[in-house]
């Protein structure tokens, strides 16, 4: 999978900040677009209007700002005093009455009766530290009615950033902001509000975006890889697969729905029964989320109804009961197993994928399907590899009738089974009485293995000949991409394919052992081994011409002897 940060789920970013200096400025009751320069002027800058303030958007390490979205709201006009030793805030008319409203509940008083120093010295008791702060919690109400009623929004995509991963908004008119991160596939996330310096008409906020990691894994068994994008596998193995994120700030919503969508491939046939949703040490119950299978084109769906209200009964102990927010951040996985089919054997380099999206609620605010968001699909890819056997005299004659049994060990008593389909021989983790048999032509398949040291024992020679004694031994090596966690999609695991053989034989009394580097077909991921059965040297048989010298020169023999017997006799 490629390990970059997915937009996953959560809620509005807000983030306040004040923007100060200079005079002024009238309202502007219009929705301003923003665009970044040329490539030949400065990177990430965008261009608001022609204001003298600027807001710079410094984005986290591993959190590019590109194709992030906000909408940004001018709460107030600022007027610094001419030494800078002053501040004064008055009325933005397009923002008024949603403050107005908000203040007016809080001090019981009616909307239209609230001054704007009210608003201001109210805002400004909100407690602002931790996470619960009164402060944020007003905000982020003012940003529900704002998204209603503003008329005067500024949206912002962020089309370009510089060397260090920040975004500046030019061209603003001086004044205090507030700031709702969206992106451009719709999420909404709830992330930090940040109260800026206001002695400066420049603003800097660092966003610290909720978006946790969307990761699915494979598990590979081999060499102690374990979890990573890239397996290579028997057919009918069970194997392990996993989705792992984050729950984001939940804070704002009253339910929060999340959705798993898979889509594998035909190669793959999934196990419903091993499915297991955790949300860090809690196992949900099969009451707490739905399974639905073969749904437009999704091989199948899994429901959380209601992510939130399953997180503050488990982890209840950082739950505000006055206000009831929460604190998120537990790990979200969800576990299962599917197993490659006889489909596989014809899938070769591209691997046998799977895929996986997120849809969730992305909107606190709606309660339709336009409130819906989803990840990008993230895949993962498994591996399956074939010998392609041929039986041959050492006159390269194809040989017919020869049988053979697979094993994993030298010893040859952990067997390997195969199922017959058609011509070809398909890996089975069901014990039976298959063997392997040689066709008319010599050849046979073995479909369906794992990397590794296998042995071929022959348990029949064809007619005529003589049986290996010896199993031979057969090593597979796939080369991979050094890194694991980074796959994308059609064989970009797979680098390089090798195998060899060491072969055994016994003829004219003479022991011999031979190791061979085997062709590969990588595409196919099909390996070829030419197994020989010498033709055996015939034993003399009676009345041949052979057989009458052979008794002619034995009685010459016992002549001679019975002559040597009497001579010694008479002396």
């Amino acid at each position: 999978m490629n390990k970059s940060i997915f937009k996953l789920f959560g809620m509005s970013a807000l983030v306040l900040s004040a923007i100060l200096g200079g005079l002024s400025i009238a309202d502007r009751p219009l929705v301003l677009e923003a665009h970044a320069l040329s490539r030949e002027q400065e990177k990430g800058v965008h261009l608001l209007g022609d204001g003298p303030a600027s807001i710079l958007i410094k984005g986290n390490a591993e959190q590019s700002l590109l194709n992030k979205s906000f909408r940004v709201y001018q709460l107030f006009h600022a007027e610094n005093s001419q030494n800078q030793d002053s501040i004064n805030y008055s009325w933005n008319l397009d923002t008024k009455a949603a403050i107005q409203k908000l203040v007016g509940q809080a001090l019981n008083k009616a909307a239209d009766q609230v001054h704007e120093y009210e608003a201001i010295d109210y805002i400004q008791s909100l407690n602002n530290e931790g996470h619960y702060a009164d402060f944020r919690y007003f905000m982020e109400t003012l940003r529900t009615e704002l998204n209603a009623t503003s008329k005067s929004v500024r949206n912002v995509t962020i089309e370009s950033v510089d060397e260090n991963n920040q975004a500046r908004l030019e061209g603003l008119p001086f004044g205090y902001y507030l700031l709702d991160e969206t992106s451009s596939s719709g999420t909404h996330s709830a992330n930090s509000l940040c109260m800026v310096s206001t002695a400066n008409p420049t603003s800097e906020i660092h966003i610290k975006s909720d978006y946790p990691e969307l990761i699915k894994k494979i598990f590979e068994d081999d060499q102690n890889v374990g979890w990573n994008d890239i397996g290579d596998h028997e057919i009918g193995q069970s194997i392990p697969y996993k989705f792992e994120s984050r729950i984001p700030d939940l804070n704002g919503y009253t339910t929060y729905t999340v959705q798993f969508q898979d889509r594998m491939d035909e190669a793959l046939d999934f196990d419903p029964s091993s499915i297991e949703v955790k949300i860090g040490d809690y196992t949900l119950q099969k009451g707490e989320w739905v399974l639905e299978q073969n749904v437009d084109g999704d091989s199948f769906r899994i429901t959380i109804p209601d992510l939130k209200a399953i997180v503050d009964r488990e982890f209840a102990s950082g739950l505000d009961g006055e206000n009831g927010h929460n604190e998120y951040g537990q790990k979200l996985q969800l576990f299962y197993r599917a197993s490659l089919n006889a489909k596989a054997i014809d899938r070769g380099l591209e691997g046998i994928e799977n895929h996986v999206r997120l849809v969730y609620t992305n909107d606190p605010d709606s309660n339709n399907a336009q409130g819906w968001g989803s990840t990008p699909w993230d895949s993962v890819v498994s591996y399956t590899y074939h010998i392609q056997g041929k039986k041959v005299n050492e006159k390269d004659r194809p040989l017919e009738g020869a049988s053979f049994l697979l094993f994993e060990d030298a010893a040859c008593t952990r067997q390997v089974y195969v199922e017959k389909d058609g011509e070809r021989f398909i890996v089975s983790q069901e014990a039976n009485d298959q063997s392997i048999q040689s066709g008319a032509n010599g050849d046979f398949l073995i479909g369906g293995l794992d990397q590794g040291t296998y042995y071929l024992k022959e348990i029949k020679a064809p007619e005529g000949y003589r049986q290996l004694l010896d199993p031979i031994e057969i090593e597979i090596k796939p080369t991979f991409v050094a890194d694991r966690n980074k796959y994308t999609a059609q064989g970009e695991g797979l680098l390089d394919l090798s195998a060899g053989a060491k072969i055994k034989t016994f003829y004219s009394g003479l022991l011999n052992e031979e190791a061979q580097d085997l062709l590969v077909d990588v595409s196919q991921t099909k390996i070829g081994l030419s197994i020989v059965n010498k033709a055996g040297i015939l034993l003399p048989y009676t009345g041949s011409y052979l057989t009458l010298g052979m008794i002619v020169f034995g009685c010459g023999l016992s002549l001679l002897a019975y002559k040597t017997i009497k001579k010694h006799e008479k002396e």
